[in-house]
């Protein structure tokens, strides 16, 4: 997905992940790290995306989801996600990540483990962070 004017996934890229409803009451928020994004050519603006779920259950958190774009902004991605063919009431959103994300997000992460003054401040920063905490991942 490369178009210069709205939101593109990348494989090895960290993501913010909002899945609404999540698996309780309150919406789910995680880092997401892409492994692939495959467009399904199918004219129904669906992708079927191969990512890392960071704080879903260890073991477990290796997922591949087709989803149905809604909205593709330049800085966020709105998307149904699609279960047995058709979509279902569940809807994720995906943002690039950063560290106000995670400070608001990830409140425990960032309390136990601290960028380093680096991180904080390099161009990749936040991507070298969560590589740093949570694991590369790549596939």
């Amino acid at each position: 997905m490369n178009d210069v004017n709205r939101f593109s996934l990348e494989r090895g890229t960290w993501y913010a992940w909002q899945m609404l409803p999540g698996y309780t009451e309150s919406p789910y928020f995680s880092p997401i790290r892409v492994h692939s994004v495959e467009p399904l050519g199918t004219g129904a603006r669906r992708l079927r995306l191969h990512f890392y779920n960071a704080f879903y259950a260890e073991g477990v958190r290796d997922f591949v989801l087709t989803i149905q774009t809604l909205s593709r902004q330049r800085e966020y991605l709105v998307a149904a996600i699609v279960y047995d063919g058709g979509p279902s009431d569940r809807t994720c959103i995906m943002h690039s990540v950063t560290f106000d994300w995670l400070e608001t997000s990830a409140r425990y992460m960032m309390e136990n483990e601290r960028p380093s003054p680096s991180e904080r401040h390099g161009i990749d920063g936040v991507q070298q962070y969560l590589d740093r905490v949570l694991g590369a991942q790549d596939r």
